[in-house]
């Protein structure tokens, strides 16, 4: 059983836009390895009846390989991503009505069994 809150996730980008920015798609710079991906989107001022913050695309050998999912808004949000390489790259597009936020990705860094995996499944 994994620890959802353990400090066995990484780090992996940290990253802040506002009004000013153009809402285009964030490639994370880095290569994830992990089938298990934990993304938190905050925004403070977000209205009560906003829940989603975006959406998260995984690419591998130069090709789109899962459908876009959505991340939720204040809420940490983690994600079984299929195997489909050695490493992979995440995309991430914000929804165009998000004035500003705070986005973290972690990565899951400890060995993970098929039951650790069974718990996550998109």
């Amino acid at each position: 059983m994994i620890d959802v809150g353990s400090n066995k996730w990484a780090l992996r980008h940290m990253l802040t836009y506002g009004e000013k920015t153009l809402r285009v798609p964030i490639k994370f710079p880095w290569y994830f390895r992990s089938q298990l991906i934990k993304i938190t989107v905050h925004c403070p001022t977000a209205k009560n009846n906003w829940y989603r913050a975006g959406y998260l695309r995984q690419f591998a050998n130069g090709k789109d390989q899962l459908k876009s999912v959505i991340v939720p808004l204040n809420s940490p949000a983690i994600f079984c991503l299929p195997t489909v390489a050695d490493y992979y790259t995440l995309l991430w597009s914000p929804v165009p009505w998000l004035p500003r936020g705070n986005v973290q990705i972690r990565e899951y860094t400890d060995p993970l069994t098929e039951e650790d995996l069974q718990q996550f499944q998109l």
